[in-house]
């Protein structure tokens, strides 16, 4: 029975590595690191006129790969844009996610790429990237550690977006 799970496993591992595009995104219209010209130019959001923030797009994928060493591993890849409208949405410039990490299951994050698009007086966009000496990594507790940025040159009007990957030993649990 272990032979046939572990042959499924190891099917089901190439198949998804060879079907699987390098852009984590399930959207055709979404380029990260390509905001729209409408995204760019939004003052407001029609749904609600008080938002502070809109969403533009947040998605995670969560798959799962076959270590040589013969574990699972389940690798989550998170993307977001938001497009900062008001003073209060500045918050959403600062970013954290949380890694487990004990005896047993350890994980790592990999791939924090973060953008902020402004648009200068000439009409120009503005990029600015994170740089990696502006992550951070903090300790919780005995098992949590913090990994924190914050995304540069964020003002009302500001796009921004960003995308990291955590992969871990944990298999089972999908964090909602």
């Amino acid at each position: 029975m272990k032979r046939i799970f572990i042959a499924i496993a190891v099917l089901y591992a190439c198949f998804s590595h060879a079907f699987a595009a390098d852009d984590i995104t399930t959207d055709e219209n979404f380029k990260f690191g390509k905001p729209t010209a409408t995204e760019l130019s939004m003052t407001n959001y029609e749904g609600d006129a008080d938002a502070d923030a809109v969403i533009l797009y947040d998605n995670v994928l969560i798959h799962y790969i076959f270590t040589s060493n013969g574990d699972f591993k389940q690798v989550r890849e998170c993307i977001s844009r938001i497009k900062i409208l008001k003073e209060d949405g500045l918050r959403f410039a600062d970013v954290s996610f949380l890694l487990y990490n004990s005896n047993t299951l350890k994980s790592a994050y990999s791939g924090i790429t973060a953008y902020s698009f402004n648009t200068d007086a000439n009409g120009k966009t503005v990029k600015t990237e994170l740089k990696k000496s502006n992550i951070f990594k903090e300790k919780v507790d005995d098992n949590y550690s913090l990994i924190k940025f914050t995304i540069p040159e964020v003002k009302v009007g500001s796009l921004i977006e960003y995308r990291y990957k955590i992969t871990t030993d944990d298999i089972y649990n999908i964090p909602s």
